[in-house]
């Protein structure tokens, strides 16, 4: 092999030598780190464009994280959202259902878990049909229509999944009547919470990086 490759002036014997000592000489490492650096590059902007593509079509209505979650208004501690943030939940094929006040967190927590299982490479798709489905009767015209709608709802497959709606809303009847008697735009008001939430969170990153306030007076500023 050395004859030959000196004959047609390839390389030197000396080189052949070294070659066989050392089969992967630094002119070989230099390329391949190149190669493995422009690989590992590449991998990694398909796995972000790959991220950004299934947040697209997850439908998230907003983005939340948990390193932004306020765990001191929520009713739940960071050891008990922990353990969901692997998405081992959904391997087991379990379910989780948030049951809370209004303004602690429900919704935070849900979209966090979303962006934290697309983040692990999970599809993930948010579906509101239980409320896109009650629209209807909050947005009737009239007390009749309402009920009417209600009526349909409790035939509704959504209806027969979750039994429990369409009895306290019957029990509550009386109460949710008056309601229909104001205008779209403050029922809107009414029935979501947005900007109450969005005026608490505020509030709290207002006040959070203070221990305390001289008076009312100084806090109202602040806020």
């Amino acid at each position: 092999m050395e004859t030959a490759m000196k004959i047609r002036g390839w390389v030197s014997r000396t080189t052949i030598k070294k070659y066989l000592k050392d089969p992967e000489p630094p002119q070989y490492r230099r390329t391949h780190e190149r190669v493995g650096h422009k690989l590992s590059a590449e991998i990694q902007e398909r796995r972000v464009r790959s991220i950004q593509y299934q947040m697209r079509i997850a439908k998230l209505p907003h983005h939340k994280d948990f390193a932004t979650f306020d765990h001191g208004a929520a009713t739940v501690t960071k050891a008990q959202i922990d353990p969901f943030c692997s998405g081992q939940f959904t391997k087991d094929a379990h379910n989780i259902i948030l049951v809370a006040g209004t303004g602690t967190g429900k919704t935070h927590i849900s979209i966090a878990l979303g962006t934290s299982l697309v983040n692990q490479g999970k599809r993930v798709r948010s579906y509101n049909a239980v409320a896109a489905a009650l629209t209807a009767i909050y947005t009737a015209v009239d007390a009749d229509a309402a009920e009417l709608a209600l009526a349909e709802f409790e035939e509704s497959d959504l209806a027969k999944r979750y039994p429990v709606i369409t009895p306290s809303r019957r029990r509550a009847w009386n109460k949710v009547i008056p309601f229909l008697d104001y205008p779209p735009e403050v029922r809107r008001l009414i029935y979501t919470t947005n900007a109450i939430e969005a005026l608490n969170s505020k509030i709290r990153h207002a006040v959070r990086t203070r221990g305390h306030f001289p008076s009312d007076d100084r806090a109202a500023k602040t806020i």
